[in-house]
């Protein structure tokens, strides 16, 4: 079992599975609370999102300003009434 380490610690990017392209769609140190954030945001089920590990480096630079959402892909696949077919 892999114990935390607080002088490393681990960040993860979030994205759809439907994406080829893999653009993150949020960022941060907890796989749960992004995947609960974008849920709220998003309305998609988990099973609609992959994450993966990243580096520090990566992960300041998707995330600039400690926000952890990254919001211009979020807007293209929300789920509302308002926008069928972004689904």
């Amino acid at each position: 079992m892999t114990e935390f380490c607080p002088r490393h610690p681990r960040f993860y990017a979030l994205y759809f599975k439907d994406d080829s392209e893999k653009t993150e769609v949020a960022v941060g140190g907890s796989i749960s609370e992004v995947l609960a954030d974008v849920q709220a945001q998003t309305g998609r089920p988990f099973l609609d999102f992959q994450f993966r590990e990243i580096s520090r480096s990566e992960f300041e630079s998707l995330n600039p300003f400690g926000r952890g959402l990254i919001p211009a892909p979020l807007t293209a696949f929300c789920s509302s009434p308002k926008q069928p077919g972004l689904h």
